[in-house]
């Protein structure tokens, strides 16, 4: 079971990852045109779509950030995203904004080889019809981001990643 902290601040799973500033850009063509031609940076057709869609902060303002896996929050199998979210939330996390995956994308330069985070966000209805959240990956030398299908049934891993906000 879930070990329970006095609040989330005493508890070291949750412990503030980073501090992202938010509504730094006049639009999301611009954090998109940002991504393309920063050098070691590489954005999926799907996930370009999705950030055309996206919407994004028009104040500057400062989110704090957690990295999670689903078994952080206690799940021991594969579960859904609404499952893992609602949990989140239980424990005091919120879903982060859209823009958060490629800000994020932008300034992570050391993400570690292999590792795969998934957004804690509402999906985007992209261009092509389908719903996505992003992920940020690092392979083969280069740093993306692409989306993943959010199919609210879909089943995720205990060891995958997450990026919720918190307070």
């Amino acid at each position: 079971m879930f070990e329970q902290a006095k609040s989330i601040e005493d508890h070291p799973k949750f412990k503030i990852w980073m501090k992202l500033r938010l509504g730094t850009f006049k639009n999301a063509r611009e954090i998109l045109t940002c991504i393309k031609r920063s050098s070691g940076l590489q954005v999926s057709d799907w996930a370009a779509a999705s950030m055309i869609h996206m919407k994004i902060s028009s104040t500057e303002s400062e989110i704090k950030i957690v990295k999670i896996s689903a078994q952080d929050l206690g799940f021991k199998k594969a579960v859904s995203r609404v499952a893992i979210y609602d949990r989140a939330k239980e424990h005091g996390l919120h879903l982060v904004p859209a823009e958060v995956g490629p800000q994020l994308r932008i300034v992570y330069r050391d993400q570690p080889l292999g590792e795969w985070l998934l957004m804690g966000m509402e999906p985007i209805k992209s261009g092509v019809g389908s719903s996505d959240i992003f992920v940020l990956a690092s392979n083969l030398g280069a740093l993306n981001i692409g989306t993943a299908f959010s199919s609210p049934e879909h089943k995720w891993p205990p060891l995958t990643r997450w990026v919720f906000a918190r307070d």
